[in-house]
């Protein structure tokens, strides 16, 4: 029996948006479900404000250059208000390509309701009555802030980091914040509080137990939070949440922290949603996220899932070209492709200097490859350039096997984000360090660093070959002898 549609989109977030509009480009009969989502403004709250953050900086650097006049600039100070409107603005003009009637524009049918999976007699989107038949299914139902289970955290008032720009102006100046979170997104996020005037504590539990991050950065930057006045906790376990007369209380093991406001830095999951009707299908999930291999595709061949493989990330961090490769892969066009992230996992924060990664830290690299593999290091203070530009802060280390293969690499500075791009493609396309300088950079601290990573390199190959070093001193005490 034949089918009505190649792809049913199912949940209209931005990702749904994406993959429907990717794969109607290519011809395709897409239908959409909103399955109750409502296509709204984007919140960039806590991107605006790691933006004001950063201009507030450079304006502080600025001024101690002497080129601005002027105290420092503390949130109280800015033009809240003007700032609030620009984000409204980006907001609205972001919104304007998330409409259902621009889909419906492209031929895409909307269904504004919502529905479940259906067995038998053959797998079918049931909703209104109609019965959805389609060569593929993409779930596309954005993640969900989940909670750290601590005793009383549901009881007690806090921010989320969606909603700070709105209220934080509400708060008294040097008001004590307490930021709790899991991932590295809470030390950009602290920085830039701390920054804007606010007295800040922060508490990461499990930061530095993983071997994702280079050590070597994750102890710059917990210094760099410290120098600035912020106190950091980093082991000690959260177990109580409440409060006293206004006050936000937390235990943490044995100590017990007070702060005007608490703010939840969360993981994020995309929960199962039981009224899909999943399990009866056959998706397997793990907790609450669906298990999902690297094209995107559940243990049900005909469903796929645009997040679930990166259902630790903000969804706002879930690309376009993601959704894209979700819904191509879904369709059947051409080979299947597995996002980059699947097979070279990479990130960034923007921390005060950035922080950058991909691929392998020196902690993995030890356990995966033992004594085969070499790291390279290089501090931006030792580069003539970053002196000339001002960015002296952070370092440059890759990570390589000892036959001279890329496998990873961490960069802790200004550029730190734009560098990762470029040396992530040479990890995919197996560019050797020897040549990788060739890669035509706009930045000139990466044009001057990368001649000195591969020198030393080359010193050490020549090290570990005593052979090819007695050759060329050989060589040198022969030409040396022929001089007259």
């Amino acid at each position: 029996m034949a089918v009505d549609y190649d792809l049913v989109v199912i949940g209209a977030s931005p990702a749904g948006f994406e993959a429907a509009i990717a794969a109607n480009q290519a011809k395709a009969r897409v239908a959409l479900v909103t399955q109750g989502i409502e296509p709204g403004p984007i919140r960039l709250g806590y991107r605006a404000l790691l933006e004001v953050s950063h201009l507030v900086s450079a304006a502080e650097r600025s001024h101690q250059l002497g080129i601005v006049d002027g105290s420092a600039i503390r949130l109280h100070q800015v033009l809240v208000q003007q700032i609030q409107n620009w984000q409204a603005a980006v907001a609205t003009a972001v919104a304007d390509h998330y409409s259902l009637a621009v889909l419906a524009s492209k031929g895409i049918e909307v269904i504004a309701s919502a529905g479940a999976f259906h067995r038998k007699p053959r797998l079918s989107f049931e909703v209104d009555g109609r019965s959805l038949r389609s060569r593929r299914y993409l779930l596309a139902l954005p993640s969900q802030p989940q909670l750290p289970p601590i005793l009383g955290l549901r009881d007690v008032s806090y921010l989320s980091s969606a909603d700070l720009l709105h209220k934080l102006p509400a708060l008294p100046p040097q008001a004590h914040l307490l930021v709790l979170g899991a991932t590295l997104a809470t030390v950009e996020l602290t920085q830039a509080l701390n920054i804007l005037g606010f007295q800040v504590t922060v508490m990461i539990p499990t930061l530095g137990q993983t071997s994702n991050y280079d050590i070597e950065a994750l102890q710059f930057l917990q210094t760099q939070l410290e120098a600035a006045g912020i106190k950091v906790l980093l082991q000690a376990p959260i177990t109580q949440v409440r409060q006293l007369h206004g006050k936000k209380w937390v235990q943490a093991g044995k100590t017990a922290l007070e702060a005007d406001e608490l703010i939840i830095v969360s993981d994020f999951a995309t929960p199962v949603r039981h009224a899909l009707n999943l399990d009866a299908i056959g998706v397997a999930h793990q907790g609450d996220v669906p298990l999902i291999n690297p094209y995107f595709q559940t243990t049900n061949s005909k469903i796929y899932d645009c997040y679930g493989l990166v259902a630790a990330l903000p969804a706002y961090q879930i690309s376009d070209r993601h959704a894209r490769l979700a819904a191509t892969n879904a369709i059947g066009l051409g080979f299947a492709q597995k996002p980059f992230w699947s097979v070279l996992p990479s990130g960034s924060i923007a921390s005060e200097p950035p922080f950058a990664w991909v691929g392998l830290s020196e902690t993995a690299a030890k356990s995966r490859y033992g004594r085969d593999y070499v790291v390279l290091r290089r501090n931006f203070v030792d580069v003539q350039q970053a002196q000339i530009e001002g960015a002296t802060e952070g370092f440059c280390k890759l990570v390589l096997r000892r036959n001279g293969k890329l496998v990873g690499a961490s960069v802790l500075g200004r550029y730190a984000q734009e560098w990762i791009g470029i040396i992530a493609l040479a990890i995919q396309q197996q560019i050797p360090l020897q040549k990788l300088h060739q890669i035509a950079a706009s930045d000139s601290t990466f044009v001057a660093i990368l001649p000195q990573l591969a020198y030393d390199w080359r010193h050490q190959q020549l090290k570990q070959n005593h052979l090819h070093e007695d050759l060329l001193a050989g060589w040198f005490n022969w030409q040396r002898g022929r001089v007259k």
